[in-house]
């Protein structure tokens, strides 16, 4: 019924975004193997990479990931347009879900074979899309312009807030939650502190994310957020750890409840 993320590889200092048709995975998270792709040296600041379209709301299955960046952290973003680019000016661009508009993110002149490279601190969190295309002059003017009509290249990156966080349920069966919900193996959401229920989440664990509602008060650790014990057995998560998240919506009730037999 649930997708198992994959197993963990080194977190690296650099995500990674290749505009065009692969996107390979900068890093994943735990401690171990090298950083898919070569993206980076292996460090403990950055995630793994997810990205693409939000999960459904109350979705049981986890989706997969495939490029992504903690907030704060560095991205590397690049691709070759061509032999038509050589020595050509390269903007990147993203557009922006604060501004609901592209707006540039770095600027970086081709080699000889069209290729580029620029770095991108990720200062919003959101799903993101890239593209990057050559700029073009005015006559008589040193002012470049936008030319996304000009072999643009795009891609996707989910930018994601770094927090720590635990799972709770056995103990609580039965009882109901701060949000009104009946606590079972089967309820799968978050607790929050500050959240409204039924504010809908994107958590981010090991390569896989899951949009999960906030459905109770919590956690009372240091901790910042709390799975219930469904989604923290949808998503792999085993213990105390860090997690990305990304705050989606409101999903206009509480809870969900995974589908299967009962038991555990």
């Amino acid at each position: 019924m649930t997708m198992r993320a994959q197993n963990a590889t080194a977190l690296a200092a650099l995500a990674l975004i290749s505009l065009g048709l692969s996107v390979p995975v900068a890093a994943a998270d735990g401690a171990g193997a090298a950083p898919a792709g070569g993206a980076a040296a292996p460090t403990s600041d950055t995630p793994p990479g997810p990205a693409g379209t939000a999960p459904t709301t109350g979705a049981a299955s986890p989706q997969r990931v495939t490029s992504g960046a903690w907030l704060g952290r560095t991205v590397q973003v690049q691709g070759s347009l061509g032999a038509a680019a050589a020595q050509h000016d390269v903007i990147v661009e993203r557009l922006s879900p604060s501004q609901g508009r592209w707006v540039t993110t770095g600027r970086a002149r081709a080699d000889d074979q069209g290729a580029f490279t620029i770095s991108w601190r990720a200062s919003e969190p959101g799903h993101l899309a890239f593209r990057a295309y050559v700029a073009t002059t005015r006559a008589g003017s040193a002012q470049a312009d936008a030319a996304p009509g000009s072999a643009s290249l795009v891609a996707n990156l989910t930018v994601y807030r770094p927090a720590r966080a635990t799972w709770y349920g056995p103990g609580s069966y039965g009882r109901k939650t701060a949000c009104g919900e009946r606590m079972t193996h089967r309820l799968i959401g978050v607790a929050s502190r500050t959240l409204p229920c039924g504010t809908l989440v994107e958590v981010y664990y090991r390569g896989a994310s899951l949009a999960v509602p906030v459905v109770d008060r919590g956690p009372f650790s240091r901790a910042t957020w709390d799975l219930t014990f469904a989604a923290a057995r949808a998503l792999g998560f085993t213990g105390s750890e860090q997690i990305g998240t990304l705050i989606l919506g409101h999903t206009g009730s509480a809870g969900s409840a995974l589908a299967g037999p009962p038991g555990a």
